[in-house]
C-alpha cells in the first residue's frame, strides 16, 4: 500500500524473509534529510514464489499482492539487485536525489520576494550547494547565488504578451481613414 513500504519490509525482515527496499536520500531545505522509496509502493522480496512463504508474505498487512505482466510474476537476479544497491549507494554518497542543473539550463527563480528568470552558470556541487546564476535585475545581468531548491526549470522560453493592436481609424482630428468610416461600413453591409 502507498506509504507502507517501510513498515512492511521491517515486518518481512523481523519474520526472517530477505527484503530490500532501496531508498534515497531527499535533502529538504532547512530541514534534515528524509530517506524515501526509490520505487514508491515496491519492494524487493527473496522468495521462492511457488512456496509456501510466498503465500505467507503476500498476505501481511500493508501488501496489495505481486508486481504482475499478464499473469506472470517477473524476478531479479542477484546481480541486478546488486547493481541497485550499488546505484542507490552512489546516489546517497552523493548527497542523495536532488535536482540538478545543467550549465546554460534557464530556469525561474522564486528566493523571498524575488521571482525572476535566470541562466545557470555553475552547476552545484552538492545537495547543500547553491547554483550560481545570470538574473536580469533592473536591466542588467547580475551574478547571483541561489540555493538549488529556489529554482524550477523552464521547459520553453516564456511567451511574451503583447497587447493586442487595433489598426489605425483616423489620420487624427476625427478625420476618417478611406473605407473605415462608420458611413463606408453601412454600405458594404447593404
Amino acid at each position: 500500500k502507498s506509504r507502507a513500504e517501510k513498515l512492511v519490509a521491517s515486518q518481512l525482515e523481523r519474520d526472517g524473509f530477505v527484503a530490500f527496499l532501496p531508498c534515497v536520500e531527499n535533502p529538504r531545505p532547512n530541514a534534515r534529510s528524509v530517506f524515501a522509496p526509490l520505487f514508491p509502493g515496491y519492494l524487493f522480496l527473496r522468495v521462492d514464489i511457488d512456496s509456501a512463504d510466498a503465500k505467507l508474505a503476500r498476505e501481511r498487512s500493508g501488501v496489495l499482492g505481486w508486481l504482475r505482466f499478464g499473469d506472470t510474476i517477473p524476478f531479479l537476479t542477484n546481480e541486478i539487485v546488486n547493481r541497485i544497491r550499488r546505484r542507490v549507494q552512489e546516489i546517497n554518497s552523493a548527497g542523495g536525489h536532488w535536482r540538478r542543473f545543467r550549465q546554460g539550463e534557464i530556469v525561474r527563480v522564486v528566493a523571498g520576494n524575488l521571482e525572476s528568470l535566470g541562466q545557470v552558470v555553475d552547476e552545484p556541487e552538492s545537495a547543500n550547494g547553491q547554483v550560481r546564476v545570470l538574473l536580469d535585475f533592473m536591466g542588467r545581468m547580475v551574478s547571483a547565488r541561489v540555493p538549488w531548491h529556489a529554482l524550477s526549470p523552464m521547459n520553453q522560453e516564456p511567451e511574451i504578451v503583447r497587447p493586442r493592436q487595433l489598426p489605425r481609424r483616423t489620420r487624427g482630428k476625427g478625420r476618417w481613414i478611406r473605407g473605415i468610416s462608420p458611413r463606408a461600413t453601412e454600405a458594404t453591409h447593404s
